[in-house]
């Protein structure tokens, strides 16, 4: 017999550790990719929240300034009312 070729259970054998080995790195990278991805979706929440949070008081107070034309000024008086009375 050559020893320059493997037995055929030593093949079985090396093979299956690499399966292994390589199924508990994707099981490690799949968990850190969770993680990352919820980490994502909370910053990205958080940053709509705020983009919210200036603009909508930035569009509220421009839609004020339009007293010049009477229905936009009707409603922007009334939000602008609104947003003082919840103050």
């Amino acid at each position: 017999m050559n020893n320059s070729k493997k037995s055929p259970t030593s093949e079985l054998i090396s093979e299956t550790k690499k399966l292994t080995r390589a199924i508990k790195e994707s099981h490690v990278a799949f968990k850190k990719k969770l993680w990352q991805n919820v980490l994502l979706g909370a910053m990205t929440a958080l940053g709509g929240v705020i983009a919210l949070a200036i603009l909508i008081p930035l569009i509220i107070f421009v839609l004020s300034q339009l007293d010049w034309v009477p229905m936009f000024g009707d409603i922007a008086a009334q939000m602008n009312g609104q947003m003082e009375v919840s103050r």
